[in-house]
């Protein structure tokens, strides 16, 4: 179902690139002074705003320092504003919050980062501290230009980044003695050889398949007993591991990729964190609105123009959606439909976000991953085959002096998986409820 792309060499790589909005995230300005511990300070000066109560109050078109985490992409002349920075009209304590909106008048980028802005509307009882006014959005809403200026800034330029895989060399040999391929068997009037490729066969593909959804990517070395060479031993990275890296978020973290994002993947309370894509329940019944949550986070990043999903689930996992949403579920066969090639029974559920076709797969029977599921965007994964090495029967292995017949099943491929946050993984689902 993957779209299949051969690879001529055995680390492969793609390129990702990501809109994002121009933001930032105030941070504590550099000199603190008794309750004024905030992100505000006065134009042109380091000296922390407000009055004893880190209060202070800015009449139309006043200028305020905000200190910041970055001023990347930031200009002269753009329009940001503050989200749900605290107010309160007594005392230190926000009682409630404001949004502050302004041009953008001054950059600095060396030091501790920070902007000056002329505010749009005037502003009464702004509080400067911490609680109040760190940790706050600030984001670019637009430009604003007076009549007959020039333009004062260029346009930002942000290059893809390249994202890598290996491939794997997957073996799955089978033998039989010359005496035993002679031998009749009762269940198969073929003989027991072709039993035998069939079977190896199966193994050989579920082997696949689990690593194209748990493989971890690795590489080492190791010695040939045959010819004494220092050759590569591979580890293809699967669905797993590139969800596990974008929660990492970056290269600083400890991740493989930089995805340029925090680190999010010690969190536990993934409800609060919108970047978690690995949601590990436990067991736990969860509510309709939580689900709701689930089915929503996988469409912020889509490839399908449809707005689909698949999500390939244990039998625990699609019984308990089936259960809670018996009336909103449908069931359908995809015939050339996304899925060429292939006749699929799916259970079909629409949500505001998108629809997900649910399908249990044969390899979640087993109680580890009974009540588990991958939601998966097929136009964002790919299997790269190394050239002339996709799975087929290596025949006739045996040593020239065997008395027997030695064939393998060979298969060296990795698994290309882009934009990874278009994924997710739900690890034991308990329940449903209202």
């Amino acid at each position: 179902m993957m779209e299949n792309d051969e690879t001529p060499i055995p680390e492969f790589g793609w390129q990702e690139k990501r809109w994002k909005a121009i933001s930032a995230t105030t941070v504590a300005g550099p000199n603190p002074s008794g309750s004024k511990t905030g992100a505000f300070t006065d134009t042109g000066t380091a000296t922390a705003s407000g009055d004893a109560n880190a209060k202070f109050a800015l009449a139309a078109f006043a200028k305020v320092r905000v200190y910041l985490n970055t001023v990347e992409y930031f200009r002269l002349e753009m329009v940001v504003k503050l989200f749900k920075t605290g107010t309160g009209p007594a005392g230190p304590v926000a009682t409630g919050t404001t949004d502050v909106s302004g041009r953008v008048t001054a950059v600095n980028g060396t030091g501790a980062p920070y902007v000056e802005i002329e505010v749009t509307q005037a502003q009464a009882n702004l509080l400067n501290t911490a609680v109040a006014s760190v940790g706050k959005g600030l984001y670019v809403i637009g430009t604003a230009y007076a009549e007959g200026s020039g333009s004062s800034y260029g346009g930002k330029i942000k290059f893809p980044y390249t994202v890598a895989n290996y491939t794997q060399i997957f073996k799955t040999p089978f033998e039989l003695t010359r005496t035993a391929m002679k031998a009749p068997v009762d269940y198969d009037k073929t003989g027991v050889y072709a039993d035998m490729v069939k079977d190896n066969g199966i193994d050989h593909l579920a082997q696949l398949e689990m690593a194209a959804m748990f493989g971890e990517r690795g590489m080492t070395t190791k010695i040939d007993p045959s010819t004494g060479e220092l050759v590569s031993l591979r580890f293809a990275g699967g669905l797993r591991w590139f969800l596990d890296q974008w929660e990492k978020g970056s290269l600083a973290a400890g991740g493989a990729v930089d995805y340029g994002q925090p680190d999010v993947s010690a969190e536990t309370d993934w409800l609060a964190t919108p970047n978690k894509r690995v949601i590990k329940l436990g067991g736990g019944t969860i509510t309709k609105a939580a689900f709701s949550e689930i089915n929503s986070r996988v469409f912020e990043q889509t490839n399908a123009s449809d707005w689909s999903k698949l999500c390939l689930c244990g039998p625990g996992y699609l019984n308990k959606v089936v259960d809670s949403y018996e009336r909103q579920v449908q069931y359908t066969s995809l015939r050339e439909q996304g899925f060429k090639g292939f006749d699929f029974e799916l259970v079909k559920h629409s949500s505001n976000a998108g629809t997900v076709y649910y399908k249990t797969h044969p390899l979640f029977n087993d109680p580890i991953y009974r009540n588990s599921a991958f939601y998966i965007d097929l136009g964002y994964m790919g299997y790269r085959p190394l050239t002339d090495s996709d799975t087929d029967i290596e025949k006739m292995i045996q040593a020239p002096d065997a008395d027997k017949r030695k064939d393998q099943w060979l298969t060296e491929a990795g698994f290309e998986i882009r934009f990874p946050e278009a994924f997710m993984y739900v690890e034991d689902l308990g329940g449903i409820t209202l």
